[in-house]
């Protein structure tokens, strides 16, 4: 009770800046420390590992992958076919409208693609795709 008593007056002291800290005798610098912080340790680490466990979230999420882009013979000139067999369509053929090949663009497409594909553009719009994958929530997470 004596010492929620004694924070609280010195709290107020503080902010009306009676109290200062180094300048104020016989008040031990802890106890500003103690007063002046609007959080516990407890509750500042927690706070933390929630952010952090958003963040590893976010970034799991655009290593995976979210959306497909379609592509061509042309387009991806340069990678082996052993690359490519697992993004043949189902058809095993040419769908109208979309390319033979669907890419999952997250991370393994960009391994698979940028150091092989000889195509700059297929680069490119994989390279952007890739990014846009992780979208501001990484951002502002961080």
């Amino acid at each position: 009770l004596a010492e929620g008593w004694f924070a609280d007056s010195l709290r107020r002291a503080h902010d009306i800046g009676l109290a200062k800290p180094g300048v104020t005798c016989g008040i031990h610098a802890q106890k500003f420390v103690q007063i002046c912080l609007p959080f516990s340790v407890d509750e500042l680490t927690r706070r933390e590992l929630a952010c952090r466990g958003h963040l590893q979230a976010a970034i799991q999420q655009g290593f995976v992958g979210q959306r497909d882009l379609h592509f061509e013979e042309d387009d991806l000139q340069g990678l082996p076919e052993r690359l490519k067999a697992g993004w043949t369509s189902s058809l095993g053929k040419w769908i109208p409208g979309r390319g033979k090949y669907k890419v999952r663009i997250g991370r393994d497409a960009i391994n698979k693609v940028l150091p092989f594909c000889h195509n700059a553009s297929t680069r490119s719009r994989v390279f952007e795709a890739y990014f846009e994958g992780f979208g501001s929530e990484v951002n502002a997470t961080a």
